[in-house]
Protein backbone atom coordinates (compact mmCIF):
# COMPACT_ATOMS: atom_id res chain seq x y z
CA UNK A 1 0.00 0.00 0.00
CA UNK A 2 1.47 3.13 -1.44
CA UNK A 3 2.27 6.01 1.56
CA UNK A 4 -0.70 8.04 -0.11
CA UNK A 5 -3.31 5.96 0.17
CA UNK A 6 -2.30 5.31 3.80
CA UNK A 7 -2.24 8.71 4.57
CA UNK A 8 -6.05 9.08 2.91
CA UNK A 9 -7.66 6.64 4.73
CA UNK A 10 -6.14 8.32 7.79
CA UNK A 11 -7.43 11.47 6.80
CA UNK A 12 -10.43 10.28 6.46
CA UNK A 13 -10.42 8.08 9.74
CA UNK A 14 -9.98 11.39 11.85
CA UNK A 15 -12.75 13.40 9.62
CA UNK A 16 -15.23 10.44 10.51
CA UNK A 17 -14.02 10.59 14.37
CA UNK A 18 -13.96 14.61 14.44
CA UNK A 19 -17.52 14.42 12.90
CA UNK A 20 -19.10 11.27 15.46
CA UNK A 21 -17.25 12.77 18.83
CA UNK A 22 -18.17 16.70 17.94
CA UNK A 23 -21.08 18.01 19.71
CA UNK A 24 -21.06 21.13 17.57
CA UNK A 25 -21.38 19.19 14.06
CA UNK A 26 -24.02 17.45 15.89
CA UNK A 27 -25.69 20.39 16.77
CA UNK A 28 -25.33 22.14 13.31
CA UNK A 29 -26.41 18.49 11.69
CA UNK A 30 -29.83 18.37 13.13
CA UNK A 31 -31.47 21.10 11.19
CA UNK A 32 -34.38 21.15 13.98
CA UNK A 33 -31.91 23.49 15.77
CA UNK A 34 -31.54 26.11 13.16
CA UNK A 35 -33.29 29.57 13.69
CA UNK A 36 -35.34 32.29 11.71
CA UNK A 37 -35.95 31.67 7.95
CA UNK A 38 -33.10 28.76 7.61
CA UNK A 39 -35.77 26.45 10.32
CA UNK A 40 -38.56 27.02 8.02
CA UNK A 41 -37.55 27.19 4.66
CA UNK A 42 -38.89 24.54 2.47
CA UNK A 43 -35.19 23.87 0.78
CA UNK A 44 -33.56 23.26 4.69
CA UNK A 45 -33.35 19.52 3.28
CA UNK A 46 -30.84 20.57 1.00
CA UNK A 47 -29.45 23.60 1.64
CA UNK A 48 -29.66 24.37 5.65
CA UNK A 49 -27.76 27.52 5.15
CA UNK A 50 -23.84 28.65 5.23
CA UNK A 51 -23.48 28.41 8.89
CA UNK A 52 -19.98 30.02 8.55
CA UNK A 53 -21.78 33.02 7.26
CA UNK A 54 -24.53 32.93 9.97
CA UNK A 55 -21.54 33.24 12.38
CA UNK A 56 -19.42 35.48 10.69
CA UNK A 57 -22.40 38.07 10.79
CA UNK A 58 -23.83 37.49 13.89
CA UNK A 59 -21.45 35.19 16.30
CA UNK A 60 -24.38 32.54 15.95
CA UNK A 61 -23.91 29.42 13.45
CA UNK A 62 -27.41 28.68 13.88
CA UNK A 63 -28.74 32.10 12.95
CA UNK A 64 -30.07 32.59 9.35
CA UNK A 65 -27.67 32.85 6.55
CA UNK A 66 -27.27 36.67 5.98
CA UNK A 67 -26.31 36.27 2.25
CA UNK A 68 -29.45 33.14 1.27
CA UNK A 69 -29.59 33.33 -1.95
CA UNK A 70 -33.47 32.56 -1.77
CA UNK A 71 -34.04 35.81 -0.14
CA UNK A 72 -35.11 38.64 -2.93
CA UNK A 73 -33.85 37.62 -6.57
CA UNK A 74 -31.68 35.53 -8.01
CA UNK A 75 -28.96 35.63 -10.07
CA UNK A 76 -30.45 36.66 -12.98
CA UNK A 77 -32.61 39.27 -10.94
CA UNK A 78 -35.99 37.04 -11.30
CA UNK A 79 -38.43 36.61 -7.87
CA UNK A 80 -37.17 32.98 -6.45
CA UNK A 81 -40.64 30.88 -7.04
CA UNK A 82 -39.85 27.28 -5.57
CA UNK A 83 -43.28 26.11 -6.75
CA UNK A 84 -42.87 26.93 -10.16
CA UNK A 85 -39.20 25.19 -10.20
CA UNK A 86 -41.28 21.85 -8.91
CA UNK A 87 -39.92 22.06 -5.52
CA UNK A 88 -41.51 20.27 -2.86
CA UNK A 89 -42.22 22.37 0.46
CA UNK A 90 -40.59 20.76 3.17
CA UNK A 91 -41.17 21.81 7.41
CA UNK A 92 -38.95 20.00 9.74
CA UNK A 93 -40.70 17.97 12.67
Amino acid sequence: MGSAIRASLLHVAVVAELWHTSDLLWEIADKRNLKSKCNSCELVTRCSGCRAMAYAYTGDYLAEDPQCWKQGTNRRGRQYDGESQGLKKTKIS
